[in-house]
């Protein structure tokens, strides 16, 4: 059965693609910014405040943001710095080359935490399929 907001299985608005998108985009600016707040989130990536706080409270609710003490206001109410929980999420990346395969981890915050290189994993795999590898075995 298919509910409202969603097309075989397909979510549109909060958490759809677009929403995915959004989100990735405000932890990639607290990564590289550091604390900001939900209005310098908005200036900053072109976002409405609602969707901002739409988008913060769900991810304070993951335990992927976490808000700090009210900054003192030039005018009108405090505002509170949202910043990355350290180590709350980890990233995997993987370089698979005929030669060599290279994996890291890294933290929510760009932390590299693990790295490994594995040089001469495939060589076997590349000599063999040469073509006057096969053409000699096939002989």
């Amino acid at each position: 059965m298919v509910t409202a907001g969603e097309t075989n299985g397909m979510r549109w608005g909060a958490g759809s693609v677009s929403g995915d998108m959004t989100r990735t985009a405000v932890l990639a600016l607290l990564a590289r910014q550091g604390p900001l707040s939900r209005a310098e989130i908005a200036a900053q990536l072109e976002l409405s405040p609602a969707a901002v706080t739409m988008i913060t409270r769900k991810l304070l609710a993951d335990g992927l943001l976490m808000a700090g003490g009210p900054r003192a206001p030039q005018s009108g109410r405090p505002s509170i710095p949202l910043a990355l929980v350290p180590g709350a999420a980890h990233a995997i990346g993987v370089q698979i080359a005929r030669d060599r395969l290279h994996g890291e981890v890294i933290e929510i915050e760009l932390e590299l935490w693990s790295n490994r290189r594995i040089g001469g994993l495939f060589a076997h795999v590349a000599s063999s399929n040469r073509p006057e590898s096969r053409s000699a075995s096939s002989a």
